[in-house]
């Protein structure tokens, strides 16, 4: 059942990892053949296997302290988009003299979806189970994972 489950999570990453290289490198202006027709369809799968083999190959290293300094980097750009993104929100709220016509803070009709999600999404994946194997009493596990989705 994990076996499925990381199968599924890992499948999942590199096709979106690889949408958005080609995005990424088609809004460069290179010809990396992003689209959807079938002829240029091919080379996001050549590109998913080559980053799936890059991905294999990580998996190897053992000591992960190596990867302080990405880690590092990826904290920081993680941070300077956050920032980017409250300064573009921030001022189109400023002009259009608040949220909106039509701004729905919560939707009512996939709120619970959204939470089935987040529960799927954390699931196994390096939150719950590392969780569970730290607790001194197990029998409480329920009690703080509720609280902690809460």
């Amino acid at each position: 059942s994990i076996f499925f489950s990381m199968m599924g999570f890992v499948s999942s990453y590199v096709v979106f990892i690889t949408m958005n290289l080609g995005r990424l490198v088609t809004a460069w202006g290179l010809d990396y053949g992003y689209s959807a027709t079938d002829a240029e369809h091919i080379n996001t799968w050549i590109a998913g296997g080559i980053l799936f083999v890059i991905l294999v190959l990580l998996v190897w290293v053992r000591d992960i302290s190596k990867f302080a300094i990405f880690h590092i980097f990826g904290d920081v750009v993680i941070f300077g988009s956050l920032v980017v993104i409250m300064v573009f929100a921030s001022q189109q709220i400023s002009d259009q003299g608040g949220f909106g016509e039509g701004f729905t803070p919560i939707n009512e009709e996939s709120f619970l979806q959204t939470i089935g999600m987040a529960i799927y999404a954390f699931e196994g994946v390096g939150v719950v189970l590392p969780l569970h194997e730290q607790m001194r009493e197990k029998k409480d596990f329920w009690k703080v994972m509720i609280l902690g989705m809460v």
